[in-house]
Formats: C-alpha cells, structure tokens, sequence
C-alpha cells in the first residue's frame, strides 16, 4: 500500500494505554468501543500531522517512516556526492548537482535543504562564498 504508514507494537501498545485512560477520565474500570475509536482517531490525526506533506500526501522520509534513517540518508548522500566527485573530476557542487546526488540517492527534497544545513553543521560540507559546496573529507 503506498498510501499507508507502518504502525509500530510501540504505538499499538500506546493505543491500548490511552483507551485505558479514556475509559478512567471518563469513571469506568474497563474499555468501551467508543474510547478505543476515538482513540484511533486521535492516533491517525497526529500520524497525518507527522507524514502528510503540504499536499495531504503521504512523505514516507518524514517522521522515520521511510525505515531508512536520517544518519543513514546523509552517509548515502555523502556517498553519492563522492562517486559524482571522482566521476566529474569535481572540486565543488553547485546546488544543483547537490540536487541530481539526492535524487540519485532517492533523498526526500521536502528534507533536502535541512539535510543540508546539518551537514553544514556537523563540518561535513563547507558552503563557500561563491555559492559552491565541498565535501570536507
């Protein structure tokens, strides 16, 4: 399914626990079909929130969804930008060459920029004045 998001035994078991509290909020010892409803609800508001783009389209590169991690997006993008490197005799990227790396490495764009800017953070991508990037290492 390309419109769904993975649901991990951790969030099941957080779904059970707040359909226990709905049903002690509201004075009962044991669950209605009504508490566990509405809280799939609330799970499926807050999933949307964290996955759903600006589009309403599912982004599977937001909020871990994607099962590849952000360390691991920026090894592989750091990867690419090497090969592209040696392969074009490249001292710097241009930002569009940055862009043709991340798409090649298959990296979100809606995390491309703040990709970049930890990338720059952690010194592993310098940005010079004339607007081109180098690889540090």
């Amino acid at each position: 399914m390309s419109n769904s998001v993975p649901i991990t035994t951790r969030q099941l078991e957080a779904l059970i626990r707040l359909s226990q509290a709905r049903a002690k909020a509201c004075l009962r010892p044991y669950v209605l079909r009504e508490d566990a409803l509405d809280v799939v609800d609330l799970m499926k508001h807050s999933v949307d929130q964290v996955h759903m783009d600006e589009n309403g389209n599912i982004d599977k590169a937001r909020g871990g969804a994607g099962g590849r991690s952000k360390r691991k997006e920026k090894e592989d993008f750091l990867n690419g930008l090497k090969t592209y490197k040696q392969r074009n005799g490249l001292l710097s990227f241009s930002l569009d060459d940055l862009r043709k790396v991340a798409n090649a490495e298959n990296v979100a764009l809606s995390g491309f920029r703040a990709m970049l800017d930890d990338l720059r953070n952690d010194g592993r991508l310098l940005f010079s004045t004339n607007g081109t990037y180098q690889l540090t290492n």
